[in-house]
């Protein structure tokens, strides 16, 4: 298992999409892939990252990684003062889907309970 994964791969990926995730280092799980050597980074303030690049000329929904147990737009990008900015990303915690309107794209973050 790697910290970074990408999603919409495969034969139903949706072209002009790019939609990763990187893990926090303590949220991922012994794995006999991973190597020894390699240190992993354990962020502070975020159990996870998801961002979704989306370069179509229509929105796109994405569903939640299926471990993930809330997500919220990341605050930088909530908090900015260019409305385009904080205005193109949607999250339907019932779905469990987040939505990226055309052309824009979007960070969600999995927080770390205070």
């Amino acid at each position: 298992m790697s910290a970074l994964r990408f999603r919409n791969v495969g034969p139903a990926q949706v072209p002009g999409v790019i939609c990763m995730e990187i893990v926090s280092g303590d949220q991922i799980g012994a794995s006999s892939d991973m190597d020894d050597s390699v240190e992993l980074t354990t962020c502070a303030s975020f159990k996870r990252v998801l961002v979704v690049f989306n370069a179509r000329p229509h929105s796109f929904t994405a569903p939640w990684p299926p471990d993930a147990l809330t997500l919220q737009q990341h605050p930088v990008q909530l908090a900015s003062k260019q409305q385009a900015a904080s205005s193109n990303a949607f999250i339907d915690c019932n779905a469990r889907t987040v939505e990226v309107s055309a052309r824009a794209m979007a960070a969600f973050v999995e927080p770390r309970e205070p």
